[in-house]
């Protein structure tokens, strides 16, 4: 099998994940390879520890090394249907196309989504794809529903490869632009806390000490009144709904968001809150955007840096909480 199928990645252990077993800490940095796939590297020894091949179950000390090399197999597909789906493709190369991914497309086909995604989309545009397996042709990374922006999605089974090991080893840069209630103090900071599936609601996402490490750095651009702000986050993990459960966690949920407490009027005079109903409901969603994509092109090497302007529907909504009198 050629390098340009397989997967690396080295990763030094933190004292957070001291103590971890193996194969958990694989799932939460590779959390875009399937179980079953990170198993099979397990069983076939192309995992190791600090140079020596381990068992699933050993137990991770702080600043253990881990190498990954982990084969990619295509496995058969179920039945995707192609769907005359209007994106908005930034840039495009036989190997690879970044998007701006509009507000309320799923990104990949799932049960209750097996139709109307991006992935129908793309087939549309681009015929079979031949990067990935199963039911996501294509995706190394994805943004929530109603997260609107950048997305890079590969054509190639080699770019594939390439964008997932960028993945792996944090080197894809991904910032976002959030409206956000209140305005986070200190002005510029890091939220370092562990995120799982919220117990007592399977949907939800929450700040957990058995979850996955997720670290978001945040900075303040600038208040929109006494009551909003919008502010930049750069992601240094991949968790699903990470900048929303971070956000809320310090208690600056984004506006709009109807999952973390981004929808509901919060310490705002009763003479104003009509007008905040509004355009709540005319966003209809979290504002919340992925502007800045950066990463190393998986074939020919070069730096690739994509930066794209707010949604329409976001600078909107700030445009008139603006005019809001407070």
């Amino acid at each position: 099998m050629s390098d340009s199928e397989i997967i690396t990645g080295k990763f030094s252990v933190s004292d957070m994940e001291d103590g971890q077993r193996l194969d958990k800490y694989l799932t939460n940095v590779l959390g875009f390879l399937s179980r079953q796939k990170l198993q099979k590297a397990l069983k076939q020894g192309t995992v190791r520890v600090n140079n020596k091949p381990v068992k699933k179950s050993y137990k991770l000390k702080a600043n253990d090394i881990v190498e990954v090399e982990i084969p990619v197999i295509k496995e058969s597909r179920p039945d995707l249907v192609p769907e005359d789906i209007p994106i908005e493709v930034i840039y495009e190369d036989p190997h690879l196309v970044v998007i701006n991914k509009p507000p309320r497309l799923v990104v990949h086909p799932a049960p209750g989504h097996w139709s109307g995604t991006l992935v129908n989309a793309l087939l549309y545009k681009y015929g079979n794809l031949e990067a990935g397996e199963s039911e996501r042709p294509g995706i190394v990374h994805r943004l929530d529903k109603d997260t609107s922006g950048l997305m890079v999605v590969a054509l190639t089974e080699q770019a594939l490869v390439g964008l997932a090991t960028q993945l792996a080893q944090r080197s894809v840069k991904r910032r976002y632009k959030a409206l956000v209630w209140g305005t986070p103090q200190p002005p510029q900071g890091s939220i370092n806390v562990p995120i799982g599936r919220d117990p007592s609601h399977r949907e939800r996402f929450t700040v957990i000490p058995s979850g996955k490490e997720a670290i978001t750095h945040y900075k303040v651009l600038g208040p929109i009144n006494k009551y909003w702000s919008l502010i930049e986050c750069r992601l240094e993990t991949g968790r699903t709904h990470q900048i929303r459960v971070h956000m809320r966690h310090i208690g600056h949920p984004i506006f709009g968001d109807p999952v973390y407490g981004g929808a509901k009027l919060k310490n705002i005079p009763l003479k104003l809150q009509d007008k905040v109903k509004e355009v709540l409901t005319t966003l209809g969603r979290q504002a919340l955007h992925a502007y800045h994509l950066s990463f190393q092109h998986p074939v020919t090497n070069r730096q690739m840096s994509f930066e794209i302007p707010l949604y329409s529907d976001i600078q909107d909504a700030i445009d008139k909480l603006k005019k809001i009198s407070v």
